[in-house]
């Protein structure tokens, strides 16, 4: 008896010179995208797709939950289902983020001019900007749902939580990879099986999962703007896996200069920058070789949607940011 073979394999010819499949598949892409509220990323990355596996790292304290909870809070704001898997995180933390980062945004787009931080609004001493009783949190709307950790989680007990939520959900943030317990010593084999398996979700769900990693610590022999993908803690199959690697770091002491028009470099005066780099993108390398400066304002903890695009360059033996002398079309929202 002849067993029926199960196909295997596609037929390119099911797609070549077929307009009506090729359309479908534009419209599919086109539709749905969410936003990372960052112009840099939501520009070189045409946002966070459904099918997106982002990787998303930064040296220790530069901001890695922070900017999670910007991409939460923004895509929560349009009314997006964003679950965050906060596995370092304190409890509420990440509700208490993007309610301060709205009441501070209200406050100081209404002309407030008094000093505010999260840190001393967490201590309750900025009244001025808890007076405003119109703003009201994403998370007030159900749009923001969180999953904290007291002890031991394993990547099966994220998968067991993540099939619960994903069909009523949009994105899936995971803070971060690192903090999963794994069974042996074998870290790097461990990641990559984490890595996959989660990539594999991604695939059967098509609902766009970021995943927070760490970034090894720095040389400072060979100082970089932003990391690269080989700064990845743990393994490079992370990057591998992933569709999409972005990494940040704050400016540190870095100097910016600005190519202008003629050849000149002008020294701006740079404070409370942040270096964003694509450092991967399956469907656009082309973007790869910019680093972005983006202003970070910490007394709402958010981001300029402006920025200066440019590549590391040495000058008088030091490492700066050198803007481009002309931006790419896609760079809308670069300073030139």
């Amino acid at each position: 008896m002849k067993t029926r073979l199960v196909k295997k394999f596609t037929d390119s010819s099911e797609i070549l010179f077929n307009k009506d499949l090729i359309s479908k598949i534009h419209q599919e892409n086109a539709t749905g995208n969410l936003e990372f509220g960052v112009s840099f990323l939501d520009e070189a990355l045409l946002g966070i797709q459904k099918n997106d596996l982002i990787l998303l790292g930064a040296p220790s304290g530069a901001g890695k939950t922070e900017l999670a909870t910007h991409i939460a809070y923004t895509n929560a704001l349009q009314k997006k289902k964003v679950v965050y898997f906060a596995l370092e995180a304190e409890k509420y933390e990440i509700e208490l983020r993007a309610t301060y980062k709205q009441k501070a945004l209200s406050y100081y787009r209404a002309g407030g001019k008094e000093y505010t931080s999260f840190d001393t609004w967490m201590q309750g001493k900025c009244g001025h900007i808890d007076s405003d009783e119109q703003v009201v949190s994403p998370i007030a709307k159900n749009y923001l749902t969180t999953r904290y950790v007291n002890g031991t989680y394993s990547i099966d007990n994220f998968l067991l939580d993540y099939t619960e939520i994903v069909n009523s959900s949009d994105l899936v943030i995971l803070d971060h990879i690192h903090y999963f317990d794994l069974e042996t010593t074998n870290e790097n084999k461990e990641y990559k099986e984490i890595i996959k398996k989660i990539r594999t979700e991604v695939l059967e769900y098509g609902k766009p999962i970021i995943v927070i990693s760490h970034i090894k610590k720095r040389d400072r022999r060979f100082p970089t703007l932003a990391p690269d993908q080989e700064d990845f803690h743990g393994t490079s199959d992370l990057v591998k896996i992933a569709t999409k690697v972005i990494s940040i770091s704050p400016q540190y002491d870095f100097q910016i200069f600005q190519h202008m028009p003629g050849g000149a470099e002008v020294h701006v005066q740079a404070d409370n920058f942040t270096f964003m780099r694509v450092a991967k993108n399956r469907r656009n390398g082309s973007v790869c070789r910019y680093i972005s400066a983006t202003k970070y304002d910490h007394r709402t903890n958010a981001y300029h949607q402006s920025y200066y695009l440019g590549t590391q360059k040495t000058k008088d033996k030091q490492t700066i940011f050198l803007t481009e002398e002309s931006s790419p079309q896609w760079a809308k929202s670069s300073i030139t």
